[in-house]
C-alpha cells in the first residue's frame, strides 16, 4: 500500500512543498476532530528501558529521572488518528504527539519541557522553565522536514538514521499497546 501511494505520488507530481501542506491539513482535519474520535487511556505505561528491555521507549530514555508516561489515542472506526504520549520527570517533561492517516505515521510533534528545578524542591516554579518544540514531517517511513526549537529546518542529511528509526520504533510501540 504505501509503495502505491509513494508512487502515484511521485507520478501525479507532489512536490515536498505539497506533501507538507496535505501533512498541514490532516494534522488540522485531525485536532478539529478528537472530539468525534473514539478516546483510549493508557496510565503509567511501562515502556521504560530497565523494566521492560525487549520493548521499550527510546524517547523515554532522555528524561531525567522519569516518573511516569501517560498515553492517549485517538482512532476513528477503529483506525488511529493521534497518540499523545506525556512523559513527566523530576525537572524535564515531554509531550510527543503522532499523527496517522491509514495507520501510517505523517507527522510527529514534541514539546519538551526543562524545569531550573526539581519538582518536588521549595523552590520549584512552574513558570522558571525552558520550551522546546521540534516537528518532524514523515512521507511513508522517509523523513522529509524537521523544523527545529528554532524554527530552523534541519538539514535531513546530516540527521543520524537512528534518530528516525527510533521515532518509528516508538511510533509502533504505541500504537501496539493494550
Amino acid at each position: 500500500m504505501k509503495l502505491i501511494l509513494i508512487s502515484i505520488l511521485l507520478f501525479t507530481g507532489f512536490s515536498n512543498t505539497d506533501l507538507i501542506e496535505q501533512i498541514r491539513n490532516e494534522y488540522n482535519l485531525i485536532n478539529k476532530s478528537l472530539d468525534s474520535y473514539t478516546k483510549v487511556e493508557n496510565n503509567d505505561i511501562n515502556v521504560y528501558k530497565d523494566l521492560n528491555p525487549d520493548n521499550y521507549s527510546y524517547e523515554s530514555e532522555d528524561i531525567y529521572r522519569l516518573a511516569m508516561i501517560n498515553l492517549i489515542r485517538y482512532y476513528d472506526n477503529g483506525e488511529i488518528k493521534k497518540a499523545v504520549v506525556n512523559f513527566n520527570g523530576d525537572r524535564q517533561d515531554l509531550i510527543s504527539e503522532y499523527y496517522y492517516k491509514n495507520n501510517s505515521l505523517f507527522f510527529v510533534f514534541k514539546t519538551q519541557i526543562d524545569y531550573k528545578n526539581p519538582k518536588w524542591s521549595d523552590d520549584f516554579n512552574g513558570a522558571d522553565k525552558k520550551v522546546l518544540e521540534n516537528r518532524f514531517y514523515f512521507n511513508g517511513e522517509k523523513l522529509i522536514k524537521w523544523i527545529d526549537s528554532g524554527s530552523n529546518m534541519t538539514d535531513l542529511k546530516t540527521v543520524d538514521k537512528i534518530i528516525i528509526e527510533n521515532i518509528i520504533s516508538d511510533s509502533e510501540l504505541y500504537k501496539s499497546i493494550k
